[in-house]
């Protein structure tokens, strides 16, 4: 009893948290869309796409737990092998990571001038490669290995996973935080100043959040690797991941508006912020290109900076 506590006790208690996060994935689905009707066609697919993997996903992780406790209870042989839908929702988390870290390697890619862009963007792009890389691996020796003892025995496979994707993620963190930085450097406006802090504190925190799942994992995968606890935590990471995505692209307005009135309600002093100087709600409008129109460039700084940008973005303020 004691093995199936740590094994499969741990994977339905793994279960039971990702399921409660993946209706808060659909609750913030619901304040994107409701919100956000104007955003870019891409990046509406994108959260579309975003809320069916997490859905699929939780749809595998559900048939774990059936085929385990419910179909194959007292099925001691059954208990020793992997099913399908195990890998494959581990598959599908490595998929979600993946993109989700591309999507912010793209904002980055945005953010960055011609002269450093590369220089910045290769080592971002390289890490995040090297995760997709090694979570394909990881997969695809799960179900070559096919029984659970086997698969335990190949932990440095999955070390190597939960490493890149620490690495990858600080990668990112690190690059959107510098960048940002530097923006705030260039401008004196105090609404400038208190808009870029907040976008550093959530990229920040952000990644944080993802990171403490992460570095849990991988103790857990060092310290009990005969456990499911490891797989349990994975379950939950996925869930993380996109809520973390989500709640960045719904945080805008909050973050565009940069200020508050003494009575606490939120204000868009954007129109006040002079076009010559490279504004804060432009860099939002850059990083997630809330408008489907397209926008001409005019270079502020060296940064190539899009002016336009954000008369389209007080435009929409607004209204």
């Amino acid at each position: 009893m004691g093995q199936i506590d740590t094994t499969f006790g741990a994977l339905y208690i793994g279960t039971s948290f990702a399921l409660v996060l993946f209706g808060i994935t659909i609750l913030q689905t619901y304040f994107y869309y409701r919100n956000y009707s104007k955003d870019s066609l891409k990046l509406r697919l994108l959260v579309w796409s975003v809320c069916m993997l997490d859905a699929v996903h939780s749809a595998f992780i559900c048939h774990v737990n059936y085929y385990y406790l419910v179909s194959g209870f007292g099925n001691s042989e059954r208990l020793k092998s992997g099913v399908w839908s195990l890998f494959m929702g581990a598959g599908i988390t490595v998929i979600l990571s993946f993109i989700i870290k591309a999507f912010y390697t793209y904002q980055i890619y945005q953010l960055c001038g011609p002269r450093w862009r590369w220089w910045i963007c290769t080592p971002v792009i390289l890490s995040v490669l090297a995760h997709g890389a090694s979570g394909l691996q990881t997969i695809t020796d799960c179900f070559i290995r096919e029984t659970f003892e086997a698969v335990i025995n190949a932990e440095l496979s999955t070390e190597i996973l939960s490493v890149t994707n620490l690495v990858s993620d600080t990668v990112i963190a690190a690059a959107l935080c510098g960048l940002l930085g530097l923006r705030k450097s260039k401008v004196r406006e105090s609404q400038i100043d208190r808009i870029i802090n907040g976008i550093i504190v959530f990229c920040v925190e952000r990644f944080i959040l993802s990171q403490i799942v992460s570095v849990v994992q991988l103790v857990t995968e060092i310290v009990l690797p005969n456990g499911f606890y490891d797989a349990a935590i994975d379950m939950v990471y996925g869930k993380v991941v996109a809520n973390s995505f989500l709640a960045t692209l719904n945080s805008r307005k909050v973050l565009r508006a940069g200020g508050t009135h003494d009575n606490g309600s939120t204000t868009d002093d954007s129109t006040d912020i002079p076009l010559s100087t490279p504004p804060a709600t432009t860099i939002i409008s850059r990083m997630f290109r809330t408008t489907t129109a397209e926008s001409s460039i005019d270079d502020a700084g060296g940064y190539g900076l899009r002016t336009r940008d954000l008369e389209s973005t007080i435009q929409t303020d607004k209204s």
